[in-house]
């Protein structure tokens, strides 16, 4: 371990041990009326859509109190303007505007503030402590830091229980949708948005097939954003090669995609492939507009990232490659999937195409007879 970071653990230890000492307080059961209630939300897109369902459902049991939710910039633009909250707050990195925002939220008065990230963490137990000093702090899996919250929620596993589930559990006390089947979709977006959508759609198809203005089309997501999680460019090209020409009749097209901020590796994965029905699509920069695209679409493939968490928000068919250590916390769910796990517990990378391959013809053929009797 560096030496930077084994200070930055000293000093927290410490001041956790300090703050214990003088802030421990009995446990308090969260009892009504939830007049005012503050969530907290921080992290990256996929975290929040994975939250959706269990904000809904706070909000459908509590029509008229005030839910407000805290955030980060990455992940505000899926829960503003949902309908299942009133305020959206965000935090950076930068601790003096954090103080600043939790001080401000202080005047709040907040009946209940509830930590959606069951990990622990000394920033978000402060934090809670400092926007509600009498507030019902709840948390799950903090023994950490449990001194920072009246309720500490005891939940299985972290491993053995998917995320939606674990957070339903942890707001159990507040609705009674804690079970395991979610109506889809969990959130949508304006008109502008879906027009948006839309023509892209129409984009999409015009480039691949000028004379029809719908087709059955498959994406490719190529990338995650950590590194482990992403399979081999070779990979993905032996895979399209073969799914395109062995499905050149059930699919019109496949769209690839990658990370906006290298657009270069769609293209360069479209290009080595040499088949007309094959694109890179163009590059959008707004996740809003690409969760709505996925309403278009045949379905998805795509390793574990946002991009997953929003088909099954959407309800968009998703076939999903994901490492062996995350096999059931962020599998996809609610949407008709296969899902293909590697060997290895913490990379993509020896993940066979013979694979994905089978899991790709699986996911055709469930397609299919759902077609049938539909």
């Amino acid at each position: 371990m560096k030496f930077g970071k084994k200070v930055e653990l000293f000093s927290k230890k410490a001041l956790s041990s300090i703050i214990k000492s003088i802030f421990k307080e009995e446990i308090r059961v969260p009892k009504p009326p939830y007049n005012k209630i503050l969530f907290l939300r921080f992290d990256v897109l996929g975290d929040m859509i994975v939250s959706l369902p269990v904000l809904r459902a706070c909000r459908n049991s509590l029509p008229s109190s005030r839910i407000d939710i805290i955030c980060s910039y990455k992940n505000q633009s899926v829960i503003e303007n949902s309908g299942f909250v009133n305020h959206t707050y965000v935090t950076t990195k930068n601790i003096v505007k954090n103080i600043l925002l939790s001080l401000r939220l202080r005047k709040e008065k907040y009946d209940l503030i509830i930590n959606l990230v069951t990990r622990p963490s000394l920033t978000y137990g402060i934090l809670s402590k400092i926007i509600g000093p009498k507030s019902i702090r709840v948390a799950g899996e903090q023994d950490k830091y449990e001194y920072f919250y009246t309720h500490n929620v005891s939940l299985p596993p972290k491993r053995s229980i998917h995320m939606t589930h674990r957070l339903m559990l942890l707001c159990s006390f507040l609705t009674e949708e804690n079970n395991t089947t979610y109506k889809q979709p969990w959130v949508q977006f304006g008109s502008e948005i879906k027009e948006q959508a839309f023509k892209l759609y129409q984009q999409v198809c015009k480039n691949l097939n000028p004379n029809k203005d719908k087709l059955k089309l498959v994406a490719v997501n190529l990338t995650s954003g950590l590194e482990r999680r992403n399979w081999q460019i070779d990979k993905y090209i032996e895979f399209i090669k073969i799914i395109s020409e062995t499905y050149k009749e059930e699919i019109d097209g496949i769209v690839i995609f990658s990370n906006p901020a290298k657009p270069e590796t769609a293209k360069i994965v479209a290009d080595a492939i040499e088949n007309k029905k094959v694109i890179a699509m163009p590059v959008i920069n707004d996740f809003k507009i690409l969760f709505e695209f996925l309403h278009h679409l045949y379905f998805l493939v795509t390793p574990d990232t946002s991009i997953l968490h929003a088909a099954s928000a959407t309800g968009t068919p998703v076939l999903a490659m994901i490492i062996g250590e995350n096999k059931v916390v962020w599998t996809p769910i609610g949407n008709v999937n296969e899902v293909v796990y590697s060997e290895d517990q913490f990379s993509l990378k020896d993940l066979p195409v013979s694979n994905v391959i089978t899991a790709f013809d699986n996911l055709i053929l469930r397609l299919k007879k759902i077609a049938v009797n539909n």
